[in-house]
């Protein structure tokens, strides 16, 4: 739940960085090659329990809740030898150690986003782009928008005991109001579903993720900057609609000027003619890279701006490499993805078991009221603009059934890159 001055348990936002914690016992305390060891093995099991998942088809569990139940399984056995060695309760304290955060935001969560846009296919994502953007952008700020105001509502009438303010909640609000369409593309590939429904999860989903890390970064720095407990919903209205007004277009225009220079590079140096496939793959990883930190150092979202990036130059830069170098691109970018996306997720299991010993600061009411806000905020979200896009179809397209409304809140869960 959120902390009254909350800093990213792991979740990941630029600016400020967070005061480092230093645990007196964790992970911090291995040398390099023992943790270098342990990372491995760690990561070794995912992937063995990753594809038993897969190969056996297990319908009790997703795929991400198996990795997360390994990395609880994994900060128990270290707490167990740990605390047997030192005579004292010792787990690896992921939630709090002071490079989870560069570790998440500067490693992890660019090779997610860019791979969403790289792979993204085309042709079904612009044919629906219209309806993808309305369920992503205005979706998602209705949903945020809902959540946080019905969550006040909870903390006005005493229903949830602790005290938030109005920018906490928002910002909680920010961060549960994504979707992760993993779980819920497998189980639509398992029974069949038809276009669009696919199209219009996976395409919100990629938007989505961009958006709620953005919403997120900007009520942390309205929260760092507010020094009233309580806040004017007038003015922080226009001081989050100021900075989305700048955020928004800036990081969106930058990502798309990479996208299009990376695209003039690769067209213009001829190393498709030179047979040198792997100049390719690094000129196309350090124009993704160098997007990311200089909008990041920019001050607006670097989410944004590769993932506009990737989807930019997928769309120009890709035609201009070898084929050789095509195939690559795809098999690396695939690979990178999910190796982050596994490290992530057992990440998640880790930090779980570092916040069973402070079971007396868990509160129990905000978690079953931020469920039962966050459903009802999707659904808000989900029908109206459902009806209005049925409203106004165009001949020949397939309107968007009940079945299929009814679907969209339940791939409710953590966004990838911030969990």
């Amino acid at each position: 739940h959120p902390h009254p001055h909350p800093h990213p348990h792991p979740h990941p936002h630029p600016h400020p960085h967070p005061p480092h914690h230093k645990s007196e016992h964790g992970l911090g305390d291995m040398s390099l090659n023992v943790l270098l060891a342990f990372v491995c093995a760690t990561l070794l099991l995912a992937l063995l329990l990753l594809q038993a998942v897969r190969t056996l088809r297990l319908q009790l569990i997703t795929e991400t809740g198996a990795l997360m139940l390994l990395g609880m399984a994994v900060n128990g056995l270290y707490m167990s030898c740990t605390s047997a060695a030192s005579n004292s309760l010792t787990h690896a304290e992921i939630a709090r150690d002071e490079n989870v955060h560069d570790l998440i935001y500067y490693a992890i969560l660019p090779p997610l986003i860019f791979e969403a846009g790289f792979t993204m296919r085309k042709r079904r994502f612009f044919a629906n782009f219209g309806l993808i953007c309305a369920y992503a952008l205005l979706g998602t700020f209705v949903a945020i928008l809902v959540a946080g105001l019905l969550l006040i509502a909870l903390v006005q009438a005493n229903v949830i005991a602790a005290e938030y303010s109005m920018t906490q909640l928002l910002l909680f609000a920010s961060l549960i109001s994504s979707t992760d369409p993993i779980a819920t593309l497998s189980i639509l590939s398992a029974i069949k579903a038809k276009p669009p429904l696919p199209d219009l999860i996976f395409g919100e989903s990629a938007l989505n993720d961009a958006l709620s890390i953005v919403m997120f970064d900007v009520f942390f720095r309205e929260l760092e900057e507010d020094s009233s407990p309580d806040s004017n919903p007038g003015a922080l209205a226009r001081s989050v609609s100021s900075r989305l007004a700048v955020v928004l277009p800036s990081s969106i225009l930058l990502g798309l000027l990479f996208g299009l220079v990376c695209a003039v590079a690769t067209g213009r140096l001829g190393l498709a003619d030179a047979n040198r496939p792997h100049v390719e793959l690094i000129l196309l990883c350090l124009f993704a890279l160098g997007c990311y930190a200089t909008v990041d150092a920019v001050g607006v979202s670097p989410i944004l701006a590769i993932f506009f990036c990737a989807v930019v130059m997928r769309h120009y830069a890709f035609y201009n490499l070898s084929r050789a170098a095509q195939r690559s691109a795809v098999l690396l970018f695939q690979t990178w993805a999910s190796a982050c996306e596994l490290c992530l997720s057992v990440l998640l299991g880790i930090a779980i078991v570092d916040y069973i010993p402070q079971y007396h600061s868990w509160d129990l009411a905000f978690a079953a009221s931020a469920i039962c806000a966050t459903i009802a905020a999707r659904a808000v979200a989900v029908f109206p603009i459902s009806w209005l896009s049925n409203l106004l179809l165009a001949p020949g397209k397939r309107p968007v059934s009940w079945q299929m409304q009814l679907v969209r809140p339940s791939s409710l869960s953590c966004p990838r890159g911030m969990k």
